[in-house]
């Protein structure tokens, strides 16, 4: 089912999970962008319910031979994010993990290390939806 937010109205939920994001990590960003994209293009279709992706260098493996690189970008794709919720909350908590989630990438975590952290800031952002 797809849930039917517009455009502004996604930007804004963006722009509160991006408010979430635990200081830690916030203050340590740099060089990423995040970008909102209706879906992923057909090269970018690694799956078909993409929700998310970090394209760019991750800062653990910066160096002198990254100085001058382009930004880093999280991309987070509106239509199956939409599709993958039929309330405004439950859309809410998705793209905030969502965006957790490509932050984990942005700092060097691979896929199981992210499961892990998924699922604790699932638990704190469900228990208290606060950054710390």
């Amino acid at each position: 089912m797809l849930m039917k937010v517009t455009d502004e109205i996604f930007a804004e939920f963006v722009q509160e999970a991006w408010g979430k994001i635990p200081q830690k990590f916030d203050q340590q960003m740099e060089n990423v962008s995040v970008v909102i994209r209706s879906e992923p293009t057909r090269e970018l279709k690694i799956s078909a319910n993409l929700l998310g992706l970090f394209e760019g260098v991750p800062k653990t493996s910066w160096g002198q031979a990254t100085h001058g690189v382009q930004p880093s970008i999280i991309s987070l794709f509106q239509k199956n994010i939409c599709q993958s919720c039929t309330t405004v909350q439950e859309l809410k908590n998705l793209i905030q993990e969502v965006l957790m989630h490509e932050i984990g990438h942005y700092f060097g975590f691979n896929e199981n290390a992210m499961y892990t952290l998924d699922r604790k800031l699932r638990r704190k952002f469900n228990q208290n939806g606060s950054k710390n």
